[in-house]
This record gives structure tokens, sequence and C-alpha cells, in this order.
């Protein structure tokens, strides 16, 4: 499955927290640069995992409309693995 990650500079821990939940490709947004959502998601990209606490309000908006727009699930989470880890058990059961 695929994932794209948004915010945060240190994400080591998320990246294995996504792993373990059977995430193997992700891609990596920082947020920082203004024309990172001009760039394309990847194809068959399933999931959004937005750090809440790393990036703007603006660029959250910007990355809910998109989600909205190509029908892909997200996933509003802070910079810590173990809050993920419970959402996407949440998310699974749904």
């Amino acid at each position: 499955m695929k994932a794209v990650i948004v915010g945060g500079d240190r994400i080591q821990r998320i990246v294995s927290t996504l792993h373990d939940a059977g995430y193997e490709h992700l891609t990596h947004f920082s947020g920082r640069k203004a024309g990172e959502l001009r760039q394309t998601l990847p194809r068959d990209t399933q999931l959004i995992v937005l750090l809440i606490d790393q990036v703007s309000h603006a660029f959250a908006g910007k990355v809910r409309e998109l989600a909205d727009s190509r029908g892909l699930k997200i996933v509003y989470s802070p910079l810590a693995p173990t809050q993920l880890f419970v959402k996407l058990q949440q998310l699974q059961k749904h």
C-alpha cells in the first residue's frame, strides 16, 4: 500500500508506524516549500497522513482539498506514533 506523509522533518517513527500497518511505499512532503502541493501524488496512493502540528492551516486545507478531489483517505495526527497507530486502527475498522 502507498501513503503520503505531509509535515514534519524527523519522521522516522511515523514511517515505522506506517510500515507496521502495512504501508510499504511512502512519500514525504515537509510542507515547508511553497511548490510541494504542485507536485503530483504517487499513483495508487491510498492514504494521506497529515501531521497537524507540523503544517500551517492553509497548507492543511489545500491537502484536504486534494484528498477530497481524489477520493483519498486522510488521517490527521500529531507527530506522535502512538496516536497515529490508534487512528490507523480506527480507520481499518471502518
